[in-house]
């Protein structure tokens, strides 16, 4: 995981520790192959890259702050990735990316066809900006909430 990404988890998670509270809570193994298997199912013969959410996962499974949601592999979660991407699956034009995240504004995803990683505006679905990785997407996704 880029060392951003950790660095801004962790100030989220200092200010949850005010609250007696911690962001650092895993997904389990039965999550990450739920979602492998879901994946699989919905989007047969998908060839994307998706090591760096599944670590990002394994550290932190779902994350709501200032209005920012990243969505859990947990399937009883509330903001799981399975119930949203199907919500947002009903567009016609959002049915071509994989949905990590939202907030008030925006959408974050991964484009299917071409596998770049994309800022989607709400609730036009126009492309924004693209980024090489996970990592960098969820950057910028993080950067909003703090």
């Amino acid at each position: 995981m880029d060392s951003n990404v950790l660095d801004m988890l962790n100030k989220i998670n200092e200010i949850e520790n005010e609250f007696d509270d911690t962001i650092f809570i895993p997904c389990t193994e039965f999550d990450v192959d739920y979602f492998v298997d879901w994946i699989e199912k919905q989007r047969p013969g998908l060839e994307l890259d998706l090591s760096d959410f599944l670590s990002f996962s394994k550290i932190v499974n779902g994350l709501n702050v200032n209005g920012l949601f990243v969505y859990s592999l947990s399937p009883s979660a509330e903001n799981n990735i399975y119930d949203s991407n199907l919500d947002w699956w009903s567009s016609e034009q959002r049915s071509v990316y994989l949905f990590f995240a939202d907030d008030d504004i925006s959408w974050y995803c991964v484009d299917i066809k071409d596998g770049a990683f994309c800022i989607l505006d709400k609730p036009s679905g126009d492309k924004t900006n693209e980024y090489g990785s996970f990592d960098e997407l969820i950057s910028i996704a993080l950067g909003t909430a703090i």
